[in-house]
This record gives C-alpha cells, structure tokens and sequence, in this order.
C-alpha cells in the first residue's frame, strides 16, 4: 500500500529519498488563514541510479496517473539511449561503431543531447566535456579502489578524448575516432526530467514539478500556493516562475587518497577527481542547461562565469557553497525564505 506523503504547508523540500512506489493523492491540512493549500500529488520512479519525484498540484479535469506512467517511461526512454552504465545503450553502440566515414542516424534524443552537450562546451571554455568517457571509466575503477590512477594509463585514456570528434549534422552524427567513449551523466539527467516536465504539462497538468535527485524542473506555481519552496545546499529558496535548478558536488561521493580528498566529478585538465569541495547550484530556464553548467562551474577556472546571460544556454544564476559555508553567487538567484 502506497504511504502518503508529507505535507508541508506551502512548501516542498527535496532530498534524497529511496524506494519505489506510485503514492496516493494527499490532502493537505489548512493554512492559519483558513485557507486551503492546493492539494499535491507525489509520484516516485527510480532510473538513471537515482530517485525521480513527480509532484503535480491543484486538481485538473485529467487524472495524473497516466500522465505520470507516461513521463516515467519517457525517463526510461531517455536512459536507454544515455546510459553510460548499460553496454547496450545507444550512445555506447554508436561509440563502439566508432570511426564513422560518414554521419550516420541517430535519435532525436541522442543528438539534442549532442547539440547541448557541444554549445556548453564551447561556452564554458572546454569545463563542461562529454568526450571524457574513457577518462570517467578509469577513474571510476580507481574511485572504487581507492588508489590514483598510473600515469600511462591516464595517457592512454586522454588520447581517447577529444570534442572535436564529435560532428552533428541535424539528426546524423559522426564519431571520427575509434575508442573516444561519451559521458553524458553530466547532462542527460537533467534532459530526462525537462522531457518529463513538458509531457505533464503537454497532458494537462501545468502545476507540475519533477524532481531527478536534485535535478528539477517546474512549471508555473499553482495559483493559491506560496510558490516552489525548495531547499538548497545554502538553505530554503522561493521559486514564483517557472524554472530549473541543479547542484553539483563532492558533498557526498568523494575518496581520500594519500591524505587527499577527490571528488567523483572529473577536472578535463587532470583526470582525477576535483580536489574542491564546494558545491555548485545554478538556476536556468532548463534542467538540461542547469544540470550541464553545475558540473561546468564545479571545474577551476569557471568561477564566476563570464557575463555572457545574453546566449540561450546560459545560467540565469550561480551559488557556490565552499566547505568552510561561505557563499558567493552570481546572476539572477531567488532570495532566501525562512526555514
């Protein structure tokens, strides 16, 4: 049997959760001004090694539930092509298929993801890179032994990297060298939860937030509620538009090696894990651009970006929390609310 969610009045906190389970609908107590919160809907799916979150509010002539199992699956689809972990993924086969003569078809999917993927590259001046597979596989194994990775070997991998590789042409792409793996847990996250976002919104449930482990997106708050209040690494914020956030960081999954703390989040100068502790959290008209540029600015030499709000996939605002809880921020960021 489903266990109801939650509810706090006028407000949403996000964070990590486990198990999987579609959750009955949950009427929310009354607010001290008589008034009634909308009531709120949480639905949960776990892919991409992670827990999504569909919360859907104010009732609508349309129930959720297929609209939410649609947005699930189309997750699912999303994995399919991304996936870095499963072999048979689309982005690993046309990896393996790797030198192309010629571009070649790939899925709508895969190639918006390229396109993203190739723009923020050039705009975070090579910080955000997908071409970093082989690198990414390295060191995850020495992640997971606890132990830097030899020097040839990281050789061997940064001779299998390279973004100039990578040649779209529409919806055909061309990998011009063999043995260059892509990465995109970087970005396809957040791409997965703006494909759900616009499904839900698309079946007529346009108070829809999606929440895929700290990636989210949301549409319009509900009319009678205080906003999206979300709780990030700095504290409680207040979203009143439609948006997007993301936060990245070794918060959580670190190594120390040798008296020396690595982040699982790879520098594209080094190899190795960022030494940086802080964590990253941008807001963006998307969790695509959002997801992409927390990884980006968690790299040196990014912070603070250049002024550049004028280009489509652009931050709208940066928070960056170091390990001692000083904050610096840049942009446009929502003011803090109480807790």
């Amino acid at each position: 049997m489903p266990v109801p969610t939650k509810w706090l009045p006028g407000m949403l906190v996000f964070g990590l959760l486990t198990g999987c389970a579609l959750q009955n609908p949950v009427t929310p107590p009354e607010m001290g001004n008589g008034k009634e919160e909308p009531l709120r809907t949480e639905f949960r799916h776990a892919a991409m090694g992670t827990l999504f979150r569909i919360v859907v509010v104010g009732q609508s002539a349309v129930d959720p539930e297929n609209a939410v199992k649609e947005a699930f699956a189309r997750i699912d689809e999303i994995e399919a092509v991304a996936s870095d972990w499963n072999r048979e993924s689309e982005v690993r086969e046309w990896c393996r298929s790797a030198p192309h003569p010629e571009p070649i078809p790939v899925s709508a999917d895969l190639a918006t993801l390229l396109r993203h993927s190739l723009s923020i590259h050039e705009q975070s001046e090579g910080r955000f890179d997908i071409s970093l597979g082989s690198l990414t596989r390295l060191w995850r194994r020495c992640f997971l032994a606890n132990r830097l990775p030899s020097e040839s070997d990281l050789e061997r991998a940064f001779l299998q990297t390279g973004m100039n590789f990578i040649e779209l042409d529409g919806q055909k792409a061309r990998l011009t060298k063999g043995g260059v793996g892509l990465d995109l847990g970087g970005i396809a996250k957040g791409y997965a939860v703006d494909q759900a976002l616009k499904l839900m919104v698309d079946r007529g449930h346009p108070h829809t937030l999606v929440d895929g482990g700290g990636d989210l997106a949301f549409s319009v708050p509900h009319s009678d509620s205080a906003g999206w209040r979300i709780v990030l690494p700095s504290g409680p914020r207040r979203f009143e538009t439609a948006g997007a956030v993301a936060t990245s960081g070794d918060s959580e999954k670190y190594v120390e090696i040798d008296g020396h703390r690595y982040s699982h989040i790879l520098d594209p100068q080094t190899g190795l894990g960022l030494k940086d502790s802080s964590l990253v959290t941008v807001v963006a008209t998307s969790a695509t651009i959002a997801d992409a540029w927390a990884t980006a600015c968690s790299v040196p030499g990014v912070w603070p970006p250049a002024n550049k709000s004028e280009m489509k996939e652009y931050p709208l605002g940066l928070e960056k929390l170091s390990v001692s809880g000083e904050v610096e921020s840049w942009g446009v960021f929502p003011e803090s609310v109480l807790p």
